[in-house]
């Protein structure tokens, strides 16, 4: 069965922006060109797969993990190329009949790692359209990983400013988020206060 490892959400972003081999940066991507609904499909992408941790793994896939992520890239170059079935015959060529479960392990865990290094090279260039930015934020900090949830509020500090306030605050408030969560919002409110 040839599935899809990578959300729809973000398997139709232009073709600069799904490349699976990338340097650290996107040529052609200067700051505050970004559109907030771009930035809002890649966190619905992440939202849709879920986390692996690295005991799932196999013995020794992280060590050199770059290299192995290039050679993926190599036989899947786009986002919407990632499928279970291209996925598991690259691996056949390393492993011996990889079991369903350690293609979708693995697939998840490149997925995850793919959205969130283009999510990084993103957030910095989004459009400075703090309002569109403060709804996003409101909808999507709370289910997002924690790791995603305070990269979105450090860009919100900055796209949105003294408007984020509110926000904010009421992050550092809402005992259901995760507490490092809480915490950088209460940073992220101190320097929108002058107190930071």
């Amino acid at each position: 069965m040839n599935e899809h490892l990578v959300p729809a959400s973000v398997r139709g972003l232009p073709k600069r922006l799904s490349a699976t081999s990338r340097a650290s940066s996107i040529p052609g991507i200067d700051p505050g060109t970004v559109p907030v609904n771009t930035i809002d499909r890649v966190l619905e992408g992440l939202e849709e797969v879920t986390s692996v941790d690295d005991e799932e793994l196999p013995d020794g896939l992280l060590v050199g993990w770059s290299f192995t992520a290039a050679w993926l890239a190599e036989a899947m170059p786009t986002l919407g190329a990632i499928t279970r079935d291209a996925l598991s015959d690259r691996l056949q060529e390393d492993f011996v009949d990889p079991s369903p479960a350690l293609v979708d392990t693995i697939g998840r865990f490149w997925v995850r790692w793919l959205l969130e290094s283009l999510l990084w090279m993103l957030l910095p260039r989004v459009s400075s359209d703090g309002e569109k930015f403060l709804e996003l934020a409101e909808r999507r900090v709370p289910s997002a990983e924690p790791v995603v949830a305070r990269e979105v509020l450090r860009t919100l500090t900055v796209v949105a400013g003294p408007e984020a306030i509110p926000l904010l605050d009421r992050f550092a408030r809402m005992r259901v988020l995760n507490p490092d969560v809480r915490e950088q919002a209460e940073l992220e409110l101190r320097i929108l206060q002058g107190n930071g």
